[in-house]
């Protein structure tokens, strides 16, 4: 029995746009989806070797689930884009063409973080779209902590020309410099959603009495940081946790698959959280 369900989709702005001779800080659009059953009946509640039959891709399940709780088994949820041309189609409208490096610098605590625009000359050096870094240095240059200087200092070397080497840090590559042979064309304004169709699993588990909910679906890109949220390194992938300090729910990518772990009920300690993903693993693993 297989159920499907729409995705509402709804675009945030997050980010003016600016653009300084090169660098561009972008429209930062992300696309937020949940799944709405919409006159369909609740998928069926599976075991994990069948729902395992039901996907192409390998399901990750705890193998160890805090605070005596259990894994109640999992749903197959078919998740649909009604309107994708439509969606497809409006981007398409924002995006217009531009010559420069494709770096997108956002001010972040106390330093500058930095990612590739999409299909950007920096992407194609390398650098990637989904997951900004903290911008260490320009051309080996270090990056000032005065933030007036560190501005003045990237605003300058962006508007130049030639070559450019950038290095920045992030918790998934550590340390790491990629170089930009030269500007290039490529398109600045709404970035491209990841409109990912097709089937994912959810799979909910019962602890403290209240439900936790871990979503998987394969992955066309790496995810976004998600605003506001903390990264921490978890057996060497990065784990965005967002909502509470003390009970937080977790985001992350890893092998080619999204993972959302929903723990917006607070059943789970930060802790507990951090300690249930480091025991998922493929149900052949198990």
């Amino acid at each position: 029995m297989r159920a499907s369900a729409n995705r509402i989709v709804k675009p945030l702005v997050l980010i003016g746009a600016l653009v300084l001779g090169g660098v561009s800080v972008l429209l930062w659009s992300k696309m937020r989806g949940g799944i709405a059953s919409q006159n369909h009946p609740d998928p069926p509640l599976l075991t994990l070797a069948a729902a395992q039959a039901e996907v192409k891709f390998p399901i990750r399940a705890p193998k160890q689930v805090p605070a005596n709780g259990i894994v109640q088994g999992a749903r197959v949820f078919e998740v649909r884009v009604q309107n994708l041309d439509e969606i497809v189609a409006q981007f398409k409208a924002q995006q217009k063409p531009f010559t420069g490096y494709g770096l997108l610098f956002l001010k972040k605590g106390e330093h500058f973080s930095v990612r590739a625009a999409q299909a950007s000359p920096a992407e194609k050096a390398g650098m990637s779209s989904r997951e900004p870094g903290e911008l260490l240095a320009l051309n080996g240059r270090p990056v000032p902590a005065d933030n007036v200087s560190a501005w003045k200092m990237i605003t300058s070397i962006a508007r130049g020309s030639g070559a450019l080497s950038v290095t920045y840090s992030t918790l998934r590559e550590g340390v790491r410099t990629v170089r930009i042979q030269q500007k290039a064309e490529y398109l600045t304004g709404a970035e491209m959603p990841d409109l990912a169709q097709g089937k994912r699993i959810a799979i909910p588990l019962s602890i403290r009495g209240k439900q936790v909910t871990l979503l998987e679906w394969p992955a066309k890109r790496m995810k976004a940081s998600v605003p506001g949220s903390r990264m921490v390194n978890i057996q060497g992938f990065s784990v965005m946790l967002t909502g509470p300090e003390l009970t937080p729910s977790a985001f992350w990518s890893d092998g080619g698959m999204d993972f959302t772990l929903d723990n917006s009920r607070g059943a789970l300690t930060r802790d507990e959280v951090v300690s249930l993903i480091e025991s998922m693993k493929k149900l052949t693993d198990r």
